[in-house]
């Protein structure tokens, strides 16, 4: 029962049409004609002692109706919603990444989801428990969390310019393409990877055609 009072987000759309979109503290799936409710605060979580406390951003939702979205539950996860079920995606402290050592320390509470179902978000990680959490963005497809980007890596065709922040302004393409920007001391850039590395798009300071940087 009840009635909307307002959107938290702007909603996000697919080519089908479908929308996702956060009222009050709960996510809906919303085609013409149809509304399905995803998830609310004070449901059970799946893998997870307790219910959702909130969802601080808007959800996403790809080419197939596969839903992401943040929640705050437990230590802070990440989670996806097939038009089925609501899986566990990534548990701070808990998921192994594959190509580096440590765990997930506090996902961000940014993603996105591309196609094929493979997420993309910026977060940090602990190579043990008692260091210092490093920054980075990461990849997760098929059970399996990657790091794409560190703190310290070097950005290419900077000379040698480390990463000392990964900013969350990111997007991602269906190829598995992410874009996101990265500061290094000096300045900031906006880098690509493409699936094996990282490849350098523009940097604060870059000539503009026709003059100007």
């Amino acid at each position: 029962g009840g009635s909307y009072t307002y959107f938290n987000y702007s909603p996000a759309t697919n080519d089908a049409g479908e929308l996702v979109v956060l009222a009050g503290q709960t996510i809906y799936r919303v085609t013409p004609g149809a509304l399905t409710r995803l998830a609310q605060t004070t449901d059970a979580v799946s893998g997870v002692s307790g219910t959702y406390q909130s969802f601080p951003t808007p959800p996403r939702i790809n080419a197939t109706g596969q839903v992401l979205f943040a929640a705050v539950a437990g230590s802070g996860s990440q989670f996806i919603a097939s038009p089925s079920s609501t899986i566990s995606l990534a548990f701070s402290g808990n998921t192994p990444i594959q190509n580096a050592a440590g765990r997930l320390s506090t996902p961000y509470f940014v993603g996105d989801i591309n196609a094929s179902g493979t997420v993309f978000y910026v977060g940090s990680r602990k190579p043990d428990p008692s260091a210092s959490a490093i920054e980075g963005a990461f990849s997760y497809s098929n059970g399996v969390l990657r790091m794409i980007a560190n703190r310290g890596d070097v950005v290419p065709g900077t000379g040698g310019e480390t990463i000392s922040n990964v900013l969350q302004r990111r997007d991602a393409n269906d190829a598995g393409y992410v874009a996101f920007t990265a500061s290094t001391d000096s300045r900031s850039h906006l880098v690509v990877h493409d699936g094996t590395q990282l490849v350098r798009y523009l940097s604060t300071g870059t000539a503009l055609p026709g003059g100007g940087q």
